[in-house]
């Protein structure tokens, strides 16, 4: 026969788990769906599939003789739905991370709350022992759940990192949208597709807050070794460069900084920092073409 205290517990720790299970819904900071994820990508299932590749290989052909007009549309729909599929399981991945940081943390609360007023109240010391015992248990548990680099104070910082990439692969496919189908070919935009997809994964946020990372301590260096051995200027097109290299002032935006790396290797300047390049006067001319290439204000 069970011991009057294993029963309590047992009893606790069911208690606990239905506060896990009730407070799913008003926890995980979600409203109600109209529909579930896999009735949505279906709605768009024509043009998801492979044959709709396939159709449209088949539309581009001469002899189908298709206006430059039908074929955007007909690529336009293929892109953006498979973008509207991407989301909906983006979406659903977020959902899950943040649901599960907040249930488990407060769950696992009540249940070591229990625990331990009980251990307070009860006369038998074995009660009391087997409680305690169990309460630290669960708030080892909690611990080690809060610990965990996916439950605590990452999980923002990630999805915050993959929405910005997803925004920056995003513009790139709607800009891809507005040109002929000969200036991005379908092929372009799967490729770009992939990206957008991998923009929204932990271990793309993790490359990117790297990269950014990467890019702020060049910047710490760059300024430095500008404040050393250059003749400081900030003309005007050290100012739109600045701008357009740090758009917030503060961070450096990775893609913009990639640009002009390009540009400055094109220029053979690949000895300069982008720093150096900005605030150093000996560059004043070549800053000027610089804007003027990269179309800046």
């Amino acid at each position: 026969m069970r011991s009057f205290y294993a029963v309590l517990v047992s009893r606790i720790l069911m208690i606990g788990l239905s506060v896990i299970v009730s407070a799913c819904a008003s926890l995980d900071g979600y409203p109600k769906r109209i529909g579930d994820s896999e009735q949505y990508v279906a709605e768009v299932s024509a043009f998801v599939s492979p044959t709709a590749i396939l159709d449209y290989n088949a539309a581009v052909n001469p002899a189908q003789n298709n206006s430059p007009s039908q074929l955007i549309i007909i690529r336009n729909n293929i892109v953006t739905a498979r973008l509207y599929a991407i989301d909906v399981n983006y979406h659903n991945f977020v959902h899950a991370l943040t649901s599960e940081q907040n249930v488990g943390s407060v769950g696992t609360d009540w249940v070591a709350l229990a625990l331990a007023g009980f251990g307070a109240t009860t006369g038998s010391a074995a009660t009391k022992a087997a409680l305690a015992a169990a309460s630290g248990g669960v708030i080892g548990a909690r611990a080690a759940v809060s610990k965990d680099v996916f439950y605590n104070n990452t999980v923002p910082t990630l999805i915050t990192q993959m929405e910005a990439q997803r925004k920056l692969v995003l513009a790139l496919i709607y800009s891809g949208l507005q040109k002929s189908t000969a200036d991005y070919t379908i092929y372009q935009a799967l490729a770009d597709l992939d990206a957008y997809y991998n923009a929204g994964t932990l271990n793309g946020a993790l490359v990117g807050l790297s990269n950014s990372a990467s890019a702020n301590s060049q910047f710490g260096d760059g300024q430095i070794a500008a404040s050393l051995t250059l003749h400081y200027s900030f003309d005007t097109p050290a100012q739109s460069l600045r701008k357009f290299w740090m758009p917030d002032g503060t961070t450096v935006n990775a893609q913009n900084a990639a640009a002009i790396r390009s540009w400055m290797s094109t220029n053979k300047l690949n000895t300069a920092s982008i720093p150096a390049f900005i605030y150093g006067k000996e560059y004043a001319s070549q800053r000027a073409k610089a804007v003027k290439d990269l179309n800046l204000p």
